[in-house]
């Protein structure tokens, strides 16, 4: 990573299909950080790395919660302690994490920006698509509730159907398999410079980095820094 110019518009002229990330992107949870509370739960101990990068937060465990397809949560608790190897689950442990999925469900929303955004790239013919390190159980009650937020999107690719996660290059490449485009017609935009931005980068697509809080110091070469999500559609070409 260096620092760059800001991007001409016409690094994105063959750009087709948006792929957007949905948390600290389009959507935002006011609960703590779940990896640490369900390490918690499972009373997972391990030693980690210090420094102001460590969130305390067992890499295994983070992929395990994003790639496990399972989404009974006895089940998927069950499964993520085995693989950790924490031992027998105990009812409080399992009731415990059945009241974590319920706060996330009462403490999500969608920034003001993303229909807007949304309905801006259709206007401009981009066709459009989520990318997203999730655990199966938030998809129902952010896409298919009430709003009906996945009706905005062609494809919706998650990294616990896919069994990768972001920034590794699998979930881009399978996202533009599934889009049916190369992946440089494809630009993804999200918050994270490393899972989005290096992560597409890599992969071969474009990318544009949603930094909301303006806190970010580092660039990337060719990618534009937005403030708002609405701003890429500055950078989006006009195919309708």
């Amino acid at each position: 990573m260096h620092a760059s110019n800001r991007p001409e518009v016409a690094d994105f002229n063959e750009v087709e299909f948006a792929l957007v990330d949905y948390f600290g992107t389009q959507g935002k949870s006011w609960t703590t950080d779940e990896a640490k509370t369900v390490q918690d739960i499972l009373g997972h101990r391990h030693l980690v790395p210090a420094g102001p990068e460590s969130d305390g937060v067992d890499p295994r465990l983070r992929r395990l919660l994003d790639t496990s397809n399972i989404k009974d949560p006895a089940l998927f608790l069950h499964h993520i302690a085995g693989q950790l190897g924490t031992g027998p689950l105990s009812v409080k442990s399992l009731l415990a994490f059945n009241e974590l999925l319920e706060r996330v469900k009462c403490c999500t929303s969608d920034f003001k920006d993303a229909i807007p955004f949304l309905e801006g790239a259709k206007a401009k013919g981009i066709r459009l698509g989520v990318i997203s390190n999730l655990w199966p159980f938030d998809v129902e009650h952010i896409f298919y509730n009430h709003d009906q937020f996945h009706k905005h999107f062609e494809v919706l690719v998650f990294s616990h159907e896919v069994g990768h996660v972001k920034p590794e290059p699998e979930i881009f490449l399978e996202a533009a398999s599934r889009i049916g485009l190369p992946p440089k017609k494809i630009v993804v935009i999200g918050d994270n410079l490393e899972d989005d931005i290096m992560g597409a980068v890599r992969a071969g697509m474009k990318a544009m980095h949603l930094d909301r809080a303006g806190k970010v110091k580092e660039t990337v070469a060719g990618v534009p820094k937005l403030r708002l999500l609405t701003e890429a559609l500055d950078y989006l070409p006009n195919r309708s």
